[in-house]
């Protein structure tokens, strides 16, 4: 067999192979297709109205609440009022309460001054 007979050979067979698969990869369709974005607007799920007060009593009850099952547990505590009754009142997340000491030092401004002698001015 002279050498372009066998490189003819080839070419064909590679033109067969092409055919056979480029119909079951272009069956396929591009890429993975239409899929819904898994991501969800948030809702919240407390029916209740919140409205500020200002009311003085007596700590009945502390315990952890929690509104949704994808959300972490929170603090809340119930205060029984002269005007109101029993008033339930809901302090934030456990983790948030817990790491009070290390934000309010932060809110202070602590430590505007070594990230200013560090990293310069803040610009807006």
């Amino acid at each position: 067999m002279k050498r372009w007979q066998g490189f003819g050979m080839m070419l064909l067979c590679l033109a067969g192979v092409w055919g056979i698969l480029s119909e079951a990869v272009l069956a396929q369709g591009r890429g993975q297709g239409f899929r819904p974005c898994p991501y969800t607007p948030y809702s919240c799920p407390v029916s209740a109205v919140c409205r500020p007060f200002d009311e003085k009593g007596k700590v009945a009850r502390v315990f952890t609440e929690t509104l949704a099952e994808d959300m972490h547990p929170g603090m809340a505590l119930v205060l029984d009022t002269k005007n109101r009754g029993q008033v339930q009142v809901s302090l934030g997340p456990v983790w948030y309460l817990e790491r009070q000491e290390w934000w309010r030092r932060i809110k202070t401004g602590a430590y505007r001054e070594f990230y200013q002698k560090h990293y310069g001015e803040a610009r807006p």
